[in-house]
């Protein structure tokens, strides 16, 4: 900045020599109406205000003070509180002595509304300053909607284009943040745009910052000097845009500037030099459709044109070069031209609970988007399903083939949508009876049913069982079909390990506040207590967070109620899950498994892993039956088969067979399904080994691909090109 006398942000009149302040006679004059921005009126109240823009200070009686031209007579109240008991008089004006915020201020009588104010007054300082912002934000204000002045706050967003007044200044952003205590943001993502300057001859203006020129502002392009060397003024074509980016075409518009976009017929054109009062039919050399062909990015990866076919443009050219003819022959597609018209309507931004119509144009993030039917906003996340993005407003004038919408009615191409999977479908039950423990016998009635997305295992009053001289207690429910409880609760929790003996488990799961409530001998609720719990098939254990006993007053936990959300929830038709079994002898943990059926590039594949730990079976155990859909099963004996689908990370090679129990074998507690494991070796799985599964299932591994229509130019030409592929071959 200059360091000059007339600088607005040196407002102090000092005097190093004489360590003084110099008090400077200052005159002005404005009318007192609410348009003034000098000007504060309150509707009701015995006096208005104005702020002069200079400090009262000095003797009075040495001051001037006209309404009209005619005097009236300054009084001077010690506080503001004195405004409301003075007598109030048509022939005065009133100031306040001792509150430094008010000493530019100014209060006069109702009468004096619309009246010509002139005043000469002594001062120390100038707050001119802070109206000088203030003309300047007004002034923004009414160029264009979408660059409000907008304070600066903590933890508030601010987007590119932004103006933010910050401490007397004001800030075009040109980085997207979120405001902190700090001015870090300020300085690393805006551009300093005041003090602004006004134009004027001899000056040297560069890019990027503010002129004030015919009452509007305007953002100097590029660095220049404004002069006028030989008689000849400077012209300014090309080196000032205003802050309004876009605008709607109409007739009689006085000027439009270079960069700007101009929107005429539901089409963006791009203006490629100042134009005085234009005339659309004289101009067209002068501007250019914002969106073609030839600066819309294809991406050729799929498609394999090759010689750098990057754009639209080039793609349809080398289809119509040699395919052409092969194409329209039964197959509905016609190429006639080579640009891709895209059609918008009004320019606006994404506003929630605004009406938007057919062929809008929409500006959302950067973007710019048409719409395609009548909608109002409510999420954008739901509402650009209504929209085509046919802009990525990157400045550089193109888009993406990918983000074009391609009207698909009358060439009908299908593209790969994904395949139909999982082959055979399961849902889970929105609502399944399960049944506690009365101390006898399960017959207290519980569910695990669905709330909107989730699901809660809800029962009360079951039995429980004191372990650790009272340090937790042992719920016990079930459907009555112990296998089918192994993989209910599956579905919603991760299974922990069962030691038999010990009730020793590991705790993944700590309850929120009401899911778990335990009740003494005498059904009083144990109090202030928090728990934690372990899932497992038939229940789960519940010990309290900090271990502490329930036994209070000599009294045990008898009673727990649940109601328990779902920490999980993992679909039955993609996954499978399992338990340890020891066939044929005994284990001393029952471990749990979950296996998984992916989908990959059209086939299944049945993955997952488990480390084997010491006192848990070398079998596996399942109830679910799509496992028979995917797998080859035996009965009577086992069929085993070398794989290399499974391994072991020992590295020995593994073979596995499953076998199917006999309604009898399920009746005498034997599981449905038994998948058997062993080394290749006939040794049998050990402690410790982490066995793997990537295999591709003995049926129904390949799936039936799913289509659907094109609705983007990038997806258009690939099918085009499939196509194409098909009819040669």
């Amino acid at each position: 900045m200059k360091l000059n006398e007339n600088n607005i942000q040196a407002p102090f009149q000092y005097k190093i020599s004489d360590k003084t302040f110099e008090l400077k006679t200052v005159s002005g004059g404005f009318l007192l109406n609410a348009d003034n921005v000098q000007i504060k009126v309150f509707s009701g109240e015995r006096l208005f205000c104005a702020d002069i823009g200079y400090a009262v200070d000095g003797a009075v009686e040495e001051m001037e003070f006209l309404i009209d031209s005619i005097k009236v007579y300054p009084q001077v109240l010690e506080s503001l509180e004195d405004l409301q008991t003075v007598e109030v008089k048509d022939n005065e004006v009133y100031l306040i002595r001792n509150e430094l915020d008010f000493k530019s201020i100014v209060f006069f009588p109702p009468i004096d509304l619309n009246k010509k104010f002139d005043f000469t007054v002594t001062t120390y300082s100038s707050t001119f300053s802070a109206f000088m912002f203030d003309e300047i934000a007004k002034k923004l204000n009414t160029l264009d909607i979408n660059y409000p002045i907008k304070n600066y706050y903590e933890s508030t967003d601010y987007k590119a284009n932004d103006i933010i007044k910050y401490k007397g200044y004001l800030y075009r952003v040109f980085k997207d943040f979120t405001g902190d205590s700090t001015d870090y943001y300020i300085k690393n993502n805006c551009s300093l745009i005041t003090p602004f300057k006004k134009l004027e001859l001899d000056n040297s203006y560069k890019a990027n910052e503010l002129i004030e020129y015919n009452n509007n502002f305007f953002i100097v392009q590029e660095d220049f000097l404004y002069n006028q060397s030989s008689g000849v003024l400077t012209n300014l074509n090309g080196l000032l845009k205003p802050l309004q980016d876009m605008i709607i075409w109409f007739d009689g518009i006085t000027k439009i500037y270079k960069n700007q976009i101009v929107i005429k017929d539901n089409i963006l054109y791009k203006v490629f030099e100042d134009i005085e009062n234009p005339i659309w039919d004289s101009i067209q050399e002068k501007i250019e459709t914002l969106i073609k062909a030839d600066n819309t990015f294809y991406d050729d990866a799929n498609s394999g044109f090759g010689n750098n076919t990057n754009t639209v443009q080039k793609a349809i050219e080398k289809l119509k070069s040699g395919k052409q003819d092969s194409l329209i022959a039964g197959n509905n597609i016609d190429l006639n031209g080579n640009k891709i018209s895209v059609n918008g309507g009004v320019n606006k931004e994404y506003i929630t609970g605004t009406l938007y119509f057919i062929n809008d144009l929409i500006i959302n993030n950067e973007k710019i988007y048409k719409v395609n039917e009548d909608f109002t906003s409510s999420n954008w996340n739901t509402d650009i399903s209504k929209c085509s993005l046919i802009s990525t407003g990157e400045g550089s004038g193109s888009s993406e083939a990918i983000d074009v919408s391609f009207d698909n009615t009358n060439a009908q191409l299908q593209q790969l949508a994904g395949y139909d999977f999982p082959k055979f479908k399961e849902i889970i039950s929105d609502n399944t009876i399960i049944y506690g423990n009365d101390g006898r016998d399960y017959t207290i009635e519980g569910s695990i049913h669905k709330e909107n997305n989730d699901y809660y295992i809800t029962i009360n009053d079951v039995q429980t069982l004191p372990i650790n001289n009272g340090i937790g207690v042992i719920s016990i429910f079930s459907t009555k079909d112990t296998n089918k409880d192994y993989y209910l609760l599956a579905q919603f929790f991760e299974l922990s390990y069962f030691k038999t003996s010990s009730f020793e488990t590991d705790f993944l799961y700590e309850a929120e506040e009401g899911e778990i409530i335990v009740k003494n001998q005498d059904g009083e609720i144990i109090p202030n207590k928090q728990f934690k719990f372990a899932v497992f098939s038939g229940g789960m254990i519940i010990k309290t967070i900090d271990d502490s006993s329930l036994i209070i007053n000599g009294k045990y936990p008898t009673y727990v109620s649940l109601n328990i959300k779902n920490r999980l929830l993992r679909n039955i038709d993609r996954y499978l899950f399992g338990y340890s079994f020891a066939f044929m002898s005994s284990q001393t943990i029952t471990d749990f498994y979950h296996f998984e059926l992916l989908e990959n590039n059209g086939e299944v594949k049945f993955v997952g892993s488990y480390t084997l730990k010491e006192g848990a079976g070398n079998s596996i155990c399942f109830y679910s039956p799509i496992i028979e859909n995917y797998f080859n099963v035996s009965s009577g004996t086992v069929n085993i088969q070398n794989t290399n689908g499974i391994t072991s990370s020992n590295g020995k090679p593994i073979k596995f067979g499953i076998y199917k129990s006999s309604n009898d074998e399920v009746s005498s507690g034997i599981p449905p399904y038994i998948l058997f494991i062993s080394y290749q070796d006939d040794s049998t799985i050990q402690v410790g080994d982490t066995i793997t599964f990537n295999l591709t299932p003995d049926k129904n591994s390949t799936l039936e691909p799913v289509y659907r229509g094109v609705d983007n130019v990038q997806q258009a030409i690939e099918a085009i090109v499939r196509r194409l592929a098909i009819l040669e071959n």
